[in-house]
């Protein structure tokens, strides 16, 4: 069953809820927090805990302290996180699920759009 519709309804619940507001104001921590809101969804993810530990490659308190604190993601996490969404977009692709892929796929890209700017800070 193909659950892309998800997202926009997902999309808008989250532009409208009050929660949104008390978001992080680092972009690159919407952006892994905005994943982490996905991948619950899709039910590929459990709680922070399982999100730092297997999406984000780091401690499984990491995204927890990162929000907390305002901390940026580092360029390991990010890039943990860009591999790890690039497997699930080839295997939605595989089983047919091409709406979810295309979402994964807009992840992606913003993703990119975070280490190649953090990157490019180092130079």
């Amino acid at each position: 069953m193909d659950m892309s519709f998800l997202f926009d309804d997902e999309e808008k619940q989250i532009e409208n809820d009050n929660s949104f507001l008390n978001m992080p104001s680092s972009n690159e921590l919407r952006y892994i927090t905005k994943v982490k809101q996905y991948l619950m969804i899709l039910g590929l993810c459990k709680n922070n805990c399982d999100y730092s530990i297997n999406w984000l490659g780091k401690a499984k308190h990491y995204y927890g302290m990162s929000v907390c604190e305002n901390r940026m993601p580092s360029i390991s996490c990010l890039i943990h996180l860009f591999g790890k969404l690039a497997d699930e977009k080839e295997r939605y692709e595989e089983i047919g699920k091409k709406g979810i892929a295309i979402k994964i796929d807009k992840l992606l890209d913003e993703a990119r759009q975070h280490l190649f700017k953090k990157i490019t800070k180092r130079l």
